[in-house]
């Protein structure tokens, strides 16, 4: 009788002690409850936390559509045609560099607290852009709603990850894209009042201290300069200045000597970087990072410079440009959902990753080729086989992650993943930029020698048809065909780097890998328990 009572005493003890991520009882409370779905919201709560999170995911991701379609209204708005980089990528490059703080906050404070402070800071940032009078003050609210836009991305994961039951996660998952502004206040109401983390999940208990040294702030900053300039590098070359000239080279020189020093300095940090060494210890999280890297960057050319193929070379308004791109929207959104809900019922993704980034490879090799008079059934077509490419690749990263990671270490994989991805969008879209443009005032010199190819370039892709005649409007448009063309060269060695890493994952079965790990936890706590009253005994 006393064995059983000293027994029942521990298993009582270690009930009312405050519970950390990862830990045995993380995963198993008790014989009974031996899955981690007992500590996750059903039925109704479920519903409003998932509405919620769809809510903010779409303050992030429609925000980056509405730009890439007005971004030629803007440049003329503003008369800033030398900005046009900035209004997409200083987003992407805040998103980016924020993601190792974001990443730790959730770890370190409150979820739901930081979470909301997220939607805020996206809100405060579109505040900013709406009220802009310049394009300085724009740019200046573009980067505040990347900052939390940041915070956005990888928290809507994580309440997701702490909120629904495993099996629910990838078919949940996959309902976050595409989903601005009028929804934030929505989004922020049902996270206040039905958000509940489970009791399971602490804050890390640290120092105010050590966790503001684990935001690893001069880290950020030196990815931040280092991102900077390499932008102004490529806002500048061939175009507003000579590659030779000091400004572009000494800008250059400047982002690999900033980019070093912040690789040395994320080695020596160790956990307390911006990127954590635990989290990059891991091959697949380094894997599907590289991957998101490469797969963010044909996104985005394709988000990107379709308005401009529409605009510059269609003859459309900004309005029509917009709907034109439904094809290509409307097919990636479908696409994740499909698969983030097969992938819950059959817990495989291989298939779906090396297949997507066939047809995305397909896809920019076709858009190479796109003509000047292609019909509808072309662009329209190319358009679906894209987003048919892009969607099935883009939500299998982060179910990976959820799926593979422990616990304690999803923020952090998280963070690092989305870090993966921004960066990508970062230099890969101001990379395609710089190319078309170049391309396209060399081009310009030979179809159209009559006109200034700084004035074409001034004018914008939306006022081209107002502005020059019909017999010189063919040379103009033959220039921007030529320019797209070699950006999407760029997207097809993008998606073909993507392709030989997604046959670089391993194959596995999720669920099986979960029900191992699961197994193996019950297995570890009933053994402590039968032997610790023979050992008192």
């Amino acid at each position: 009788m006393s064995i059983s009572a000293d027994a029942e005493k521990s298993q009582n003890e270690k009930s009312e002690t405050p519970r950390q991520i990862g830990t045995p009882e993380d995963i198993l409370g008790n014989d009974d409850a031996i899955t981690e779905e007992a500590a996750t919201l059903a039925g109704w709560k479920l519903l409003a936390i998932s509405f919620s999170v769809i809510l903010s995911i779409f303050l992030a991701s429609l925000d980056l559509t509405i730009v890439a379609t007005v971004i030629s209204y803007l440049t003329s708005e503003f008369y800033a045609l030398d900005d046009v980089a900035w209004y997409s990528s200083v987003l992407l490059l805040t998103v980016a560099t924020t993601q190792g703080i974001w990443g730790k906050a959730f770890k370190y404070f409150d979820i739901k607290l930081i979470y909301l402070l997220s939607i805020f800071t996206f809100e405060l940032g579109s505040l900013v852009c709406a009220v802009a009078p310049n394009s300085s003050t724009f740019i200046a609210g573009r980067a505040i709603t990347g900052l939390g836009a940041a915070g956005t991305f990888s928290g809507s994961y994580i309440v997701i990850g702490v909120s629904a039951p495993a099996k629910q996660r990838p078919a949940l998952t996959g309902l976050f894209f595409y989903i601005n502004l009028p929804c934030g206040g929505v989004a922020a109401a049902f996270v206040l009042m039905f958000l509940r983390i489970p009791s399971n999940i602490k804050v890390t208990g640290v120092s105010f201290k050590e966790k503001v040294l684990q935001m690893d702030f001069p880290g950020v900053a030196l990815s931040i300069g280092a991102m900077l300039c390499y932008m102004f590098a490529l806002q500048w070359g061939g175009t507003t200045k000579p590659w030779v000239s000091a400004d572009v080279v000494g800008t250059l020189v400047g982002f690999v000597v900033l980019a070093l020093a912040f690789i040395i300095r994320e080695y020596y940090q160790g956990d307390r970087a911006f990127l954590p060494r635990s989290v990059l210890k891991n091959r697949m999280i380094v894997l599907v990072a590289l991957y998101c890297f490469f797969l963010a960057g044909v996104f985005y050319i394709f988000l990107f410079l379709l308005p401009v193929y529409f605009q510059a070379v269609k003859g459309t308004d900004v309005i029509e440009s917009g709907i034109r791109q439904v094809p290509l929207i409307l097919s990636i959104t479908l696409l994740q959902i499909i698969v983030g809900t097969v992938i819950s019922v059959t817990s495989h993704f291989n298939i779906f990753i090396i297949l997507s980034r066939i047809l995305s490879t397909v896809a920019s090799g076709l858009w190479i080729s796109v003509s000047a008079d292609a019909g509808h059934s072309v662009w329209i077509g190319y358009q679906v086989l894209a987003g048919i490419g892009i969607g099935a690749g883009l939500t299998v990263p982060i179910i990976v992650t959820q799926a593979i990671m422990d616990p304690q270490d999803i923020a952090l994989a998280t963070a690092v993943v989305i870090f993966g991805q921004s960066t990508g969008g970062t230099i890969i879209l101001p990379a395609a930029t710089s190319i078309f443009q170049n391309i396209l005032l060399k081009t310009l010199s030979r179809t159209a020698p009559s006109i200034p190819a700084a004035q074409i370039v001034a004018v914008g892709a939306t006022n081209l048809q107002s502005k020059f005649t019909a017999a010189q409007l063919p040379g103009i448009r033959a220039a921007y065909i030529k320019g797209l063309h070699d950006a999407f060269i760029l997207s097809a060695a993008l998606s073909a780097m993507s392709l030989i890493l997604a046959c670089c994952f391993p194959w596995r079965n999720l669920r099986k890998k979960k029900e191992v790990e699961d197994t193996n936890g019950v297995n570890e706590r009933r053994s402590a328990i039968n032997d610790s009253p023979a050992k008192e005994a």
